[in-house]
């Protein structure tokens, strides 16, 4: 299928999630979701805490593996992959912004920048890419800090550049602006919205901050592991 073919970036088929508790009993996290999110839109997953949101963030991603149902990634169904195959399906085509930040507190902001265009190898110059996404974020002067130097606000910025700077298909947030202060929180949703919308990317992001859900195009509720 090529890519003029695929009209959604991700959709699901009846999926479901469960699990088995200690005792042998199945307990159902997700079930029957059924979703098409188009390319290049952007989606809010909301729902109170233990609703399942983040297991469905980690599903569409194909970080896990669904009990039942299909999910479609860019077109290519996950239901016959295994965990290395869900891995290079992603490779230089998904990032990720998670709460709490993520970033190896060993590198510097620009190597932390540098890490995913290294894991492709398909870059001649990943530092030159690295300081053009630092400088996006508006971070220049701090290529060379490590997190531990850098503000919590500075940090999302450092992660945000890491997640876009190979220009992916699909960007997952997952509570980007949960650990940082509602001033710094609303500079971070303006740089995330505004380097998707750059990047042409699918932003798919899980927040239980209604403010910043009623800014996508797009708002799904999850009420006891179903779509509302």
């Amino acid at each position: 299928m090529s890519e003029k073919e695929i009209s959604y970036a991700i959709e699901t088929i009846n999926m479901a999630k469960k699990i088995q508790l200690k005792n042998n009993q199945p307990l159902s996290i997700l079930d029957d979701i059924t979703l098409q999110i188009p390319q290049g839109s952007s989606v809010a997953i909301t729902g109170a805490s233990g609703s399942g949101k983040t297991t469905l963030l980690g599903l569409l991603a194909g970080l896990d593996a669904p009990s039942s149902g299909d999910i479609k990634l860019l077109g290519q169904s996950m239901l016959n992959l295994d965990e290395d195959q869900r891995a290079a399906l992603r490779l230089g085509q998904v990032g990720f912004v998670f709460q709490s930040f993520h970033l190896m507190n060993n590198l510097s902001a620009l190597e932390n920048i540098m890490l995913p265009l290294e894991l492709e190898q398909m870059h001649k110059d990943p530092r030159a890419m690295a300081k053009e996404a630092l400088e996006q974020v508006g971070l220049s002067e701090r290529a060379g800090h490590l997190p531990t130097q850098l503000s919590g606000g500075e940090q999302q910025r450092v992660a945000l550049a890491r997640a876009f700077v190979n220009k992916p298909k699909i960007l997952f947030a997952d509570e980007p602006t949960g650990n940082l202060d509602q001033a710094t929180s609303n500079e971070i949703e303006k740089l995330l919205f505004q380097l998707q919308q750059n990047n042409k990317s699918t932003l798919v992001l899980v927040t239980h901050d209604e403010a910043l859900a009623e800014q996508c195009q797009i708002h799904h509720r999850i009420v006891a592991g179903k779509l509302a």
